[in-house]
């Protein structure tokens, strides 16, 4: 996508995991396939306002429209969503300010306080991969969620959502397996830790403790054990006055986590355009400077 050049790989097994683009990969397997997707949008709103406790969170299962309503603390902010109408396939799902003021009202109808758009300090959109007929050409065990398809050899899994993961991992690799005749020992997800949770806590805060306590939080938050990792790629003089983000977390993006744009950096990686645009943007020019520093 970002030099527009492309080359051949050969592998034993293809798995098409394209979330709401599923069927036109698909399409390139198959020219009779069925098509099984749509697409919903999801709109989310963040705040600058502690309403609730951490580990506590507010669901409003049936709004009058009969949708889902979720009030939820997240990284020092309130998270709030979410819409569910139909959408266009786009690399850049944007939000419109109907589907803020949706939000703000649904969720003002139920707080003694309501939220001001003053508040708001970001809003983000995702596409959701749903399937429309999860019988049709399934080729493994489905779940109410998830669906896992085969096109003339091209595996697909979609469907699913972020929470269940690991089940949508698990059930693919072992129909890829099954219909390719590849012997591997059993699953064992269950007992995989993740990235950032394998070494020694204590050990990992250790190295933090001479930080300012707001710095030693985030670290934690992001990037759990391996943190002291990051720290040695840099300086640790804050991005913006009053945030908790460093100047390791830049290099440590582009040099240990794929990031090749800004975007990436700030959406993908640290997350601040997520919780707070006006933050991103002030981080933004550093994180170019960077950018155009690794490639000269």
């Amino acid at each position: 996508l970002q030099s527009q050049s492309s080359f051949d790989i050969k592998a034993k097994v293809v798995v098409n995991t394209t979330g709401p683009w599923t069927d036109h990969l698909r399409e390139m397997a198959n020219p009779d396939f069925k098509k099984m997707m749509t697409v919903s949008s999801g709109v989310h709103v963040l705040i600058d306002r502690a309403m609730l406790p951490e580990g506590r969170g507010i669901l409003v299962p049936e709004t009058p429209d009969g949708r889902v309503l979720f009030i939820l603390p997240w990284l020092g902010k309130t998270l709030l969503g979410t819409t569910d109408d139909p959408a266009e396939l786009s690399l850049e799902p944007g939000v419109s300010e109907a589907e803020i003021n949706y939000v703000l009202e649904t969720a003002n109808a139920w707080l003694e306080t309501p939220i001001k758009r003053s508040e708001i300090t970001s809003v983000w959109s995702g596409l959701r991969p749903l399937v429309s007929d999860p019988d049709a050409q399934s080729t493994a065990s489905i779940t109410r969620d998830h669906v896992v398809l085969d096109d003339n050899g091209l595996i697909s899994l979609t469907g699913g959502k972020w929470t269940t993961w690991r089940r949508m991992a698990e059930d693919c690799v072992d129909h890829a397996l099954k219909v390719n005749s590849i012997a591997a020992k059993p699953c064992d997800t269950y007992n995989l830790k993740l990235v950032g949770a394998k070494a020694d806590a204590s050990a990992a805060k250790q190295a933090m403790a001479h930080l300012p306590e707001d710095i030693q939080t985030h670290l934690w938050q992001a990037y759990g054990d391996r943190a002291p990792d990051v720290i040695a790629q840099g300086s640790v003089e804050r991005l913006v006055e009053g945030e908790a983000y460093i100047r390791a977390e830049i290099s440590w993006a582009l040099n240990y986590e794929g990031a090749v744009t800004a975007d990436d950096v700030l959406n993908r990686r640290m997350r601040v355009a997520m919780l707070d645009d006006r933050v991103a943007q002030l981080i933004r020019p550093e994180i170019e400077k960077a950018l155009s520093a690794k490639v000269e």
